[in-house]
């Protein structure tokens, strides 16, 4: 099985544990967090992009974006950190997370220049829309197979903005 880290930092060396990103992730102590590749599309885009992710019945995998950050995912350059699984344990099959707790270091690392391109590449449908708020919702009440990523940082379109 192959394990990935996304990062837009080229310098990493080396992962070192730390606590969990999101206390309701119930992890307890630090940890090194991967995705396996079935679930690696979900993140080659920036990290702080806000985006709906799913498997259809069809079993086509598409990534749902707001248009208003198309501009920044093109000019984002990512880095794909590929680590020897020997080192991690399953945390979360279901969302393709591993853990490791100790240091690790990648045995490859390659840059994408085009992450829209790269997961074209995959065969991921991208949906470029206006409002993430309505797919949300349609997509947790239809798919069993979803990732919501980041969502706070997508715009509310629910409030009037001034």
């Amino acid at each position: 099985m192959r394990l990935f880290h996304v990062s837009e930092d080229s310098s990493i060396r080396a992962f070192s544990p730390r606590p969990a990103p999101n206390p309701e992730a119930g992890l307890s102590g630090a940890a090194v967090w991967s995705i396996t590749e079935l679930k690696l599309p979900n993140y080659l885009l920036p990290r702080d992009c806000p985006r709906v992710c799913y498997i259809d019945n069809s079993r086509q995998h598409t990534i749902v974006l707001e248009n208003a950050w198309r501009r920044k995912i093109e000019d984002t350059v990512l880095f794909l950190y590929q680590f020897d699984s020997k080192d991690f344990e399953v945390f979360d099959d279901n969302a393709g997370y591993w853990i490791s707790r100790s240091t690790v270091r990648p045995i490859i690392i390659r840059k994408i220049t085009e992450p829209l391109l790269e997961l074209q590449k995959r065969n991921i449908k991208l949906e470029f829309v206006k409002d993430l708020h309505p797919i949300k919702d349609k997509v947790t009440s239809k798919y069993t197979e979803f990732s919501i990523i980041r969502f706070r940082n997508a715009k509310n379109h629910s409030l009037k903005e001034s």
